[in-house]
């Protein structure tokens, strides 16, 4: 490995020798300014699910691999924050696998994110099938702050957040209370063939790949009063998931802020080296300044690295309840929902009653 003299002695001989046209070093770099909207809906609220993001990590060679998985697991919270604060939803709960049967589903994807620029692309589909969002959010963050006053809790990218909030929220308030029953129907009975196909008669799937309502089951049918049941056993284990990815964001929060501040200065630092009218007048101290940033990115990304690779394989074992019956599960917290919901259709068939 290059030794801290010999690397800064490289980026003086290349800053001295280098030729390069001169660039601003901040180009095309416009924040977000997105204010959070209070929602103010009627009719039913609808539950909305987070996956963990995508990490987007491939071909991507500036940005570590659990660096990026740790990020997967840090956006949703914020995102789940942030729609908890606007008000307007149900639950909305962030969770390792897309939700079969979620009344709004939340996907994203990492496209960049390196302490300067952090682009998202956000899709959100409800249970009927119809896309509300399917686009990419881009946000800056231009601001030097100083370390000691970092607050994982004030996200330099809240406005991208806020974005994303507000634009769902508009949608929401365009839907009438027709359409929000039938959603929270459709997901009830998704959740209902989730457990048995004997209920995806009451479901069509059209050519454009919705789901349409044909009917539903009467209101006593015991087979059904069954799957309301459990769901309601399903959404305490999901809150139980749900908190876990709270615990590892306040975890690396902090750890997070530090790495993106540093990263955020090393960027800008090396722009500023490159830019061809400060070139010959870069002081040691100005190398130095950079090659401190980026050892201090690279501590705080093996630290996190460190962190999500403990958080991805804990096998803590967690209790779960369904019907008086309590369950223990083990494994990673991904293994822990697959298990989950393996048991749940095998409890549905072994206690089945009645046909239709």
């Amino acid at each position: 490995m290059m030794s801290r003299f010999n690397l800064m002695a490289f980026i003086l001989m290349s800053a001295g020798c280098a030729t390069a046209p001169v660039q601003e070093p901040l180009p095309d770099r416009t924040p977000i300014t997105a204010p959070l909207v209070q929602a103010e809906h009627g009719g039913p609220a609808l539950n909305v699910s987070v996956k963990v993001f995508d990490p987007g990590t491939s071909g991507d060679l500036k940005v570590s691999a659990p660096l990026r998985n740790a990020e997967a697991a840090y956006f949703p919270v914020l995102l789940k924050r942030t729609m908890d604060e606007s008000g307007g939803w149900g639950a909305v709960r962030v969770l390792p696998d897309e939700d079969p049967s979620a009344e709004l589903q939340i996907t994203g994807r990492i496209i960049n994110s390196d302490g300067i620029e952090l682009s998202l692309h956000i899709t959100a589909r409800d249970s009927e099938g119809t896309v509300w969002l399917d686009r990419t959010y881009t946000d800056y963050s231009l601001e030097q702050v100083h370390r000691s006053q970092l607050d994982y809790l004030k996200d330099p990218f809240q406005d991208l957040y806020n974005l994303v909030s507000n634009d769902l929220n508009e949608i929401r308030a365009r839907i009438t209370n027709t359409v929000l029953e039938r959603l929270l129907d459709i997901s009830m009975l998704r959740y209902a063939a989730a457990l048995s196909d004997e209920f995806s008669r009451f479901l069509e799937h059209t050519e454009d790949g919705q789901l349409r309502l044909l009917s539903l089951p009467a209101r006593d049918n015991s087979m059904f009063v069954r799957v309301k049941r459990i769901r309601e056993s399903e959404y305490n284990f999901t809150d139980t998931v749900d908190s876990a990815y709270e615990r590892f964001f306040n975890e690396v929060g902090q750890t997070y802020t530090y790495w993106r501040s540093y990263s955020h200065e090393l960027i800008l630092g090396n722009e500023i080296l490159e830019s061809d009218g400060t070139r010959k007048t870069r002081s040691w101290a100005m190398l130095e300044e950079v090659y401190d940033n980026y050892r201090e990115s690279r501590l705080n990304s093996d630290a996190l690295r460190q962190m999500t690779e403990s958080f991805d394989t804990e096998v803590t074992p967690v209790a779960a309840s369904i019907e008086g019956m309590v369950i223990h599960l083990e494994g990673t917290l991904q293994v822990k929902y697959q298990q989950w919901r393996d048991i749940l259709r095998e409890v549905y068939k072994a206690e089945r009653a009645v046909p239709f």
